[in-house]
């Protein structure tokens, strides 16, 4: 499993994106495999995933990056860590759907990550991702014409 996973990271440092992707997807499986038999836990999986969403972004794969990005939330709370790693990439996902005009998925997505925040990530740049996520989660209300709850959340903070 880390093996592949080093590998991929070799690969993509020298250019070649499709081998970085393919090793790193061999790795999430073998990594999968372990977590289902319990020899091993979820942040192998939270750095597979958290690689994964930089090689798909790169290679322009929109949708798989972003499906990454799930995968890398159901570990990282599954496990209880890697939060350092996902909130980066879950900042990165409110944007993405705020600007495609999905405002109730931004406002659930926002709400999920200053949750996370509140609860685990308590780091000296915690009150940075409570602002981009509030101040998401208020725009995506707002412009899904829930101004009233919209400023509910910001007068709350």
């Amino acid at each position: 499993m880390f093996l592949s996973q080093k590998i991929g990271v070799l690969y993509f440092k020298e250019g070649n994106y499709a081998d970085a992707i393919n090793f790193t997807e061999q790795s999430v499986h073998i990594a999968k495999a372990c977590l289902a038999t319990k020899m091993g836990g979820t942040m192998a999986l939270v750095d597979n995933y958290s690689n994964l969403l930089y090689y798909y972004d790169i290679t322009g794969q929109e949708e798989k990056k972003y499906a990454a990005i799930d995968s890398c939330i159901a570990y990282v709370l599954q496990g209880g860590s890697g939060f350092d790693m996902l909130l980066p990439a879950l900042a990165d996902k409110t944007e993405y759907l705020f600007n495609k005009g999905e405002y109730s998925l931004c406002s659930n997505y926002a709400k999920l990550g200053e949750d996370i925040v509140q609860k685990y990530y308590h780091q000296k740049d915690s009150i940075d991702y409570v602002v981009i996520f509030v101040a998401k989660q208020a725009n995506a209300l707002f412009f899904s014409k829930n101004g009233l709850t919209a400023k509910n959340i910001l007068e709350k903070k």
